[in-house]
């Protein structure tokens, strides 16, 4: 039987050896450091350039009987030898006497790179390299804990998904995770991992690459990987085929310009929150908006994700875009009473709290993440839906855009080269899936560069306010208005950002003009004399008198009458044209006022001219003929409450 050896190549990351008999070899490391080590290496040519096979009798010459074999290891890296497919193999210990077993494949080359480990020396890890069939080099920083679960199943589903090539049996398998657990690493130096996406340092990290200079300690992304992060074609391809059609399309550029504001969210200091395109559906919100920004970073299909996820769910999204921007299509597949709390939960950066196993709680998931959404209706209407009143936080974290531009065309009001809406939408449709990705790393390979990094920290917030003065913001604005219009002027920025890098090919303002209409669209089709708490206040005061009008009998019913009404809210008082709503202070407070703080309510509500105060009290004191002469006290509502423009 011939042995389970390797012969010595340059294709490896590292050569080096166990030990030598005759002229065997097995591969292992020899304590080399990461700076001859290539993080992210290439095991074979992917040019088809593999090494010639050596002859027959080289071959012959170079395997050896098993029972030569080193004792001190049980696996062996091989390559080139008769009779055995590259690969790893696991060689069954035996005794002096014993006949030794046929070697036991494991899986193709797999090369163990390094040791990983967080910044609170936790999340132990292996650096691991391995190429797929078609030659194209893969990294993985897998989780030690991956190896010591009792199923072991996702660390092989990772392995095999980039490409591995796994044996199936079942000893195979297990001895697979003993290999990666216990073979010394090709380099003795350690790897920094991150178990998020995004900053760290200087450095600016994803699933499958790292931009900026690794200075120091490397810094590498643990854990499973998946491939909205990718690229087709070149920049040049999707300046032409996608940038270039965005030109003069207000909603388009703004998209475009909200991809690259999410690595800008942190040193800008923004608080969490995004956008929303609101409009009809079968209009084309997603081929002419949503793929487009996600043509950014990644294939549109894989990049954007749906609305329609668990919480759970929606916190892995999240952190898989710390510092990046998180692009859900379709807010109405969304549950409508949970839709709310969604918004929250993206815009606060927070997961949430969970206990661990063995007592104590687990590390709290956090990050930073600019929403881009689109939907037929707005968050306030979805969440109506289902019974559910928006809560000024709510609405503020994703303002409504009308995506509908206004040029008879939907969001489009440039055809550039296309015929019609229906063309231009398909064209861009087709495009941003074929040319993707470039962008978004150029936009990183400059962004990192350590003296634009530091003059971008140092400027963004200025560039930022100074945007902000230059936006239509109306005198008597609700506090509100100032903190979205930041938001926006972010975006303009961003987009101004990456026009200036040499990256969308548009002119300088294209983005800042962009931003100024999408604002100036938001604040005319929201309001701004009240602000958004207020806004859903008086929203639901008006519904509910609308609605329940017969809860409010004249106050002039008799004792019999009044018995036969349900569930009586108050009563209504009639003097010429003027009509006012006396209301029961439990359905005020239990009613109208419900997700509200009543007292700051009826203050909004006096400060209105909706609610009429009395002199002593902010309630009045009338008399209701059911109930003789004696007075009771009522929130007095006028008949601006019943169909105000809000």
């Amino acid at each position: 039987m011939e042995a389970i050896i390797a012969e010595k190549s340059t294709s490896q990351i590292i050569d080096g050896n166990i030990g030598n008999t005759g002229n065997s070899m097995l591969i292992s490391s020899n304590n080399k450091s990461l700076d001859d080590v290539d993080v992210y290496p290439t095991i074979v040519s992917n040019t088809g350039n593999r090494r010639e096979q050596t002859g027959k009798k080289d071959t012959e010459q170079k395997c050896t009987q098993a029972a030569e074999l080193p004792k001190d290891s049980e696996f062996a890296v091989i390559e080139n030898c008769k009779g055995l497919k590259d690969g790893i193999y696991w060689q069954e210990p035996f005794g002096t006497d014993d006949a030794p077993k046929p070697p036991i494949f494991l899986c193709s080359p797999l090369i163990v790179v390094a040791q990983t480990r967080d910044i609170a020396q936790s999340n132990w890890g292996r650096l691991l390299s391995w190429q797929d069939n078609d030659g194209h080099a893969h990294t993985w920083a897998c989780p030690v804990e991956m190896l010591v679960a009792t199923d072991t199943a996702e660390f092989r589903r990772e392995l095999a998904r980039n490409g591995l090539t796994i044996a199936t049996n079942g000893k195979a398998r297990q001895k697979l995770g003993d290999y990666v657990l216990n073979f010394p690493p090709q380099s003795q130096d350690r790897v920094r991992c991150v178990t998020k996406t995004g900053w760290h340092d200087t450095r600016y990290v994803l699933s499958n690459s790292v931009y900026g200079k690794q200075e120091g300690e490397r810094v590498i992304y643990q854990g499973v990987t998946n491939g909205d992060f990718a690229s087709a074609g070149h920049l040049a391809d999707w300046q032409r085929e996608v940038a270039a059609r965005a030109v003069g399309n207000t909603r388009i550029v703004f998209a475009i310009s909200c991809a690259f504001a999410g690595p800008l969210v942190e040193m800008a200091n923004e608080s969490g929150g995004g956008f929303q395109f609101t409009g009809e559906t079968s209009k084309g919100k997603t081929s002419t908006i949503i793929d487009p920004a996600a043509s950014v970073w990644g294939h549109p299909d894989r990049f954007a994700k749906k609305w329609r996820t668990t919480t759970n769910g929606l916190e892995t999204l999240c952190l898989s875009r710390n510092d990046s921007t998180l692009i859900l299509d379709d807010l109405g597949q969304s549950d409508a009473k949970e839709c709310g709390q969604a918004a929250y939960l993206i815009a606060n950066g927070q997961g949430k709290v969970r206990m661990q196993k063995e007592g104590g709680n687990r590390p709290l998931p956090t990050w930073k993440t600019l929403i881009l959404s689109s939907g037929e209706v707005d968050i306030a209407q979805h969440m109506a839906e289902g019974g559910k009143v928006a809560k000024g936080g709510q609405v503020i974290r994703l303002p409504s855009i009308p995506a509908d531009a206004g040029a008879g065309m939907f969001a489009i009001e440039q055809l550039h080269d296309q015929p019609d809406g229906r063309h231009f939408s398909d064209t861009m449709k087709a495009v941003t899936r074929e040319y993707y990705g470039a962008a978004g790393e150029s936009f990183l390979n400059q962004l990192t560069d350590s003296t634009t990094l530091k003059e971008i920290t140092n400027s963004v917030r200025d560039g930022i306010a100074e945007i902000v003065k230059r936006m239509p913001i109306p005198d008597g604005a609700a506090p509100e208005v100032g903190r979205v219009a930041a938001r926006f002027a972010l975006v303009a920025f961003a987009g101004e950002l990456a026009t200036e890098f040499g990256i969308t090919g548009w002119e300088k303002g294209e983005a800042f003009n962009a931003a100024i209409r999408c604002f100036h669209d938001w604040l005319s089709e929201s309001g701004s004399a009240l602000g958004a708490d207020n806004k859903a206040l008086f929203a639901q005061v008006s519904a509910l008198l609308q609605a329940h009008g017969a809860r409010f009998p004249s106050y002039k019913i008799s004792t019999e009458d009044l018995q036969r009404i349900h569930n009586c809210a108050g009563f209504s008082h009639i003097e010429g044209e003027k009509v006012t709503y006396w209301v029961h202070s439990g359905a005020f407070r239990n009613e109208l006022c419900k997700g509200f703080n009543p007292a700051s309510a009826a203050k909004s509500l006096v400060n209105a001219g909706w609610l009429e105060p009395g002199s002593d009290r902010i309630q009045q004191k009338k008399r209701i003929d059911a109930h003789g002469s004696k007075g009771l006290r009522f929130y007095v509502l006028t008949d601006k409450a019943l169909g105000s423009d809000l």
